[in-house]
């Protein structure tokens, strides 16, 4: 695998401070998370659409939700492109509110489930740029670059698996990438993140997290997938592209994906659907 070794100026407190996320207590209920998928889509100026998609089985009792907790940019939630969703295919809409220093996601209308397993999908924008996230860095060797130096935010109980794919604002052609094939394109990993994940390089259709229906330009995702994570474990990852696929800090109305002279097409599509079938598998 290609590694990157050099210094480089970039606030590292955003991610290694404590972020947790757990069940909401309910008496007489008994529920296990199995697992998390994350998407991420980024955008030139550094704004990000985020999409946690996690998977609770229930095996006892009824559940309404749960807190969500550790994201470190400022979370503006997408709740049409929000749900929850049941291996029966039956659809959830969430309510999601403050609850102190944590959100409560929760089905709406006061609505319980269980037993059974479902799949709760959280969305929404933030700005990974201002967060610290993402930070133009210099190479001596390969020139200017952004790095995303992120995780997602830790769980209070050991899950399956956690997969994060994450968007970058790089146009390609092709569905899918060996590692030889995509270093073309000037991705550059940490040696941790090779080391620690099973990493894919895809081709995905749209500039946000769209489901596998969208259509139209795809842009390169990196997908790092690990199995087996204990209790409050950190899955951090730190990616480098070139700068010159970003323009950090700037409006987003003057910052377009690709060839698109408007604002980014995650804010345009907000209402989008929610995919309500094919959740337990891999989404990108």
């Amino acid at each position: 695998m290609h590694r990157i070794r050099f210094a480089f100026a970039v606030a590292l407190a955003a991610v290694l401070l404590a972020s947790l996320a757990g069940p909401a207590v309910a008496q007489g209920v008994s529920a296990d998370m199995k697992w998390v998928e994350v998407d991420v889509a980024l955008a030139p100026n550094g704004t990000a659409m985020v999409r946690y998609h996690v998977r609770w089985r229930v095996t006892s009792g009824t559940m309404s939700g749960f807190y969500f907790k550790g994201e470190q940019g400022k979370i503006d939630w997408l709740l049409d492109a929000s749900a929850a969703v049941t291996d029966g295919g039956r659809r959830y809409d969430l309510e999601i509110k403050r609850a102190g220093d944590k959100w409560d996601a929760v089905l709406a209308g006061g609505d319980r489930f269980g037993p059974g397993e479902i799949t709760y999908v959280l969305t929404y924008a933030t700005d990974y740029a201002s967060a610290g996230h993402l930070a133009e860095t210099h190479s001596p060797e390969h020139g200017d670059l952004v790095v995303f130096n992120w995780a997602p935010v830790q769980w209070d109980e050991p899950i399956e698996h956690e997969t994060m794919s994450v968007k970058f604002p790089i146009p390609v052609d092709d569905e899918e990438y060996t590692f030889e094939e995509a270093t073309r394109f000037g991705v550059l990993t940490e040696e941790f993140v090779n080391d620690r994940y099973l990493l894919s390089w895809l081709g995905r259709p749209g500039t946000g997290v769209e489901s596998e229906a969208a259509t139209g330009q795809r842009y390169l995702v990196v997908r790092a997938h690990r199995n087996s994570l204990g209790t409050k474990e950190h899955n951090r990852i730190q990616i480098y592209v070139p700068a010159v696929h970003f323009e950090l800090g700037a409006d987003a109305t003057t910052t377009p994906w690709g060839d698109t002279d408007s604002v980014p097409s995650w804010r345009r599509e907000s209402r989008s659907k929610v995919l309500l079938v094919g959740l337990v598998g891999l989404l990108v």
